[in-house]
């Protein structure tokens, strides 16, 4: 299968069988770009061209991942009755870190319907559209990076791990013996990256605010009805910042499941080139159907 090289020379044997994440820093400078972009596929069109692979189908997987993570997943097994592709469904609606029985769930989810070529076509060309946009706006924030650096203003732009602000995002920190109240307090999640989160506390807290850490993030509303994605994080102190308006703590965190791991990469961190909408302005409530008589009449008995 071609591809473009994104990590450094030597990275294969160094990974192995473990899954690629940010924290690794085994990426080039133009890699790094190239993956966020998912460019780095774009020679495949050769392995399509010589019958080797299709437009819209599941992605290849390297034969030491599947014998360390993916043997044991069940109904993973499906995607070797087609060939792989070049545009698959969980590689656009889920981020490159999401654990593979998730990726296994929306594979066999969306590849088990059958679509016709036209539907088929239409999916590639929304993909290439999201590519491009994903692509221009990955080169407008390398530009505004670079001219902040080159003005002097700040030098925090350069650091490896992007950090991201979601917005109405909080955390809860539970009790643990000997530190927190019974209930869980809420404070403000400020920034979140791979490795670290920071919280504001309007106070400073008694204790260092070790333990575990649920993070909460509210989603456009669909009609009535309040969407809410959490996620449960261990999180150790590294890191306590006074400032203006309360108290900074910074956090080095780790996903307790493998769900929270992938609200964390899909809600909080927006790793997926197909991100779920945030703003409640570019989201429009569904219309409700009438329900029919005799709907109307066994709903609720």
């Amino acid at each position: 299968m071609y591809k473009f090289r994104t990590l450094r020379p030597g990275a294969e044997q160094l990974i192995g069988a473990q899954l690629l994440n940010g924290s690794m820093d085994l990426t080039t400078a133009v890699g790094k770009w190239l993956r966020a972009t998912r460019l780095d596929e774009l020679p495949q069109l050769f392995n399509i061209l010589k019958g080797d692979m299709a437009f819209l189908g599941p992605r290849p997987e390297r034969p030491s991942v599947y014998e360390a993570h993916c043997r044991n997943i069940q109904g993973y097994d499906y995607r070797f009755a087609s060939k792989p592709g070049l545009v698959g469904y969980a590689q656009v609606f889920t981020p490159h870190g999401t654990p593979k029985p998730i990726r296994a769930k929306v594979d066999n989810l969306l590849a088990g319907r059958k679509r016709t070529r036209v539907e088929q076509l239409g999916f590639v060309l929304y993909t290439g559209c999201l590519v491009g946009m994903t692509t221009l706006r990955r080169l407008g924030e390398s530009v505004t990076r670079g001219a902040t650096v080159l003005r002097g203003r700040d030098a925090s732009c350069l650091r490896k791990l992007c950090r991201k602000e979601p917005a109405d995002a909080t955390a809860r920190l539970h009790r643990n013996p000997g530190q927190w109240p019974a209930e869980p307090q809420t404070v403000t999640l400020l920034d979140i990256n791979e490795k670290a989160l920071r919280i504001r506390s309007l106070r400073p807290l008694a204790e260092a605010p070790d333990g575990e850490v649920e993070l909460r993030i509210e989603l456009p509303a669909r009609g009535a009805r309040r969407r809410i994605r959490t996620a449960r994080c261990r999180g150790i102190t590294s890191q306590v910042r006074p400032s203006a308006h309360g108290v900074d703590y910074v956090l080095l965190y780790e996903a307790m499941t493998l769900l929270s791991d992938y609200t964390v990469q899909q809600y909080f961190l927006r790793s997926s080139i197909a991100c779920p909408l945030r703003s409640g302005a570019l989201s429009r409530p569904r219309k409700r159907r009438r329900p029919s008589r005799a709907y109307s009449r066994n709903a609720w008995r």
